[in-house]
C-alpha cells in the first residue's frame, strides 16, 4: 500500500503543477529576442571555430589509419 501511495506521488505533484498555474503576465520587450539571436549566432560560430581549429584531428579521428600527426614533416625518407 505505501509503495503504492509514493509510486502516485509525483504523478499528482505533476498534474497539481501542470494544472495549477495561472498565467505570469510577463512581458518581453524585443532586445530580447537580439540577445537569443546574438547567443545562437555566437555559439554556432564558436563552434564552427573550433571543429576548424581541431579539422585535422578530427578527420584522423574518423578516418581511423592509425596515424596521430606527430611525425609529419621532414623526418620521412630518413634513417
Amino acid at each position: 500500500m505505501i509503495e503504492r501511495i509514493f509510486g502516485l506521488a509525483p504523478w499528482l505533484a505533476l498534474a497539481y503543477l501542470g494544472f495549477g498555474i495561472s498565467s505570469a503576465q510577463a512581458y518581453l520587450d524585443p532586445g530580447t529576442g537580439s540577445i537569443i539571436l546574438q547567443a545562437v549566432i555566437g555559439a554556432v560560430t564558436g563552434a564552427l571555430i573550433v571543429i576548424k581549429l581541431y579539422w585535422y584531428k578530427l578527420k584522423q579521428f574518423f578516418k581511423g589509419d592509425g596515424k596521430n600527426g606527430a611525425d609529419e614533416g621532414g623526418d620521412k625518407g630518413r634513417s
